[in-house]
């Protein structure tokens, strides 16, 4: 089996559910049956709970702070319900030490999740985490 100990997960809302739609199909197209596509919780994007679809200029007060503090890389700025940079790294270290060997897990998750992952799994050497969660290219 070309897939061997391979499986997939995914995070739970809808746009990683068609991702990784498209890469079943691509897959079950060349012959091979993939794995059944897990949903996990854990790999689910930052939790910006009520700064969720707002942009910064949009909130006021302590939640325009904490927005601007966030994208310019504090790991700890977060809405009063939501997460921080530093809670999703946590989760993801947490999520990582589920994975059990041998085998390849393909996750289909979201940026943040992933950034934390490659920050958890990589060494950056002079690189700060804040510089890993930048939306500047590069």
């Amino acid at each position: 089996d070309a897939l061997g100990d391979c499986h997939f997960v995914r995070s739970p809302l809808h746009r990683c559910g068609q991702t990784a739609g498209v890469y079943e199909a691509v897959i079950r197209s060349r012959g091979p049956e993939p794995p059944r596509c897990a949903s996990d919780p854990a790999l689910v994007e930052i939790d910006h709970a009520s700064w969720h679809g707002l942009t910064v200029d949009e909130l006021t007060g302590a939640d325009r702070e904490a927005a601007v503090a966030q994208r310019a890389g504090d790991l700890l700025a977060a809405p009063a319900d939501g997460e921080s940079t530093l809670d999703v790294l946590e989760r993801a270290a947490e999520w990582l030490a589920t994975l059990e060997a041998p085998g390849v897990c393909v996750a289909f998750g979201h940026g943040t999740f992933q950034n934390a992952c490659e920050v958890v799994l990589r060494t950056y050497g002079d690189r700060e985490p804040a510089d890993v969660f930048t939306r500047e290219p590069g």
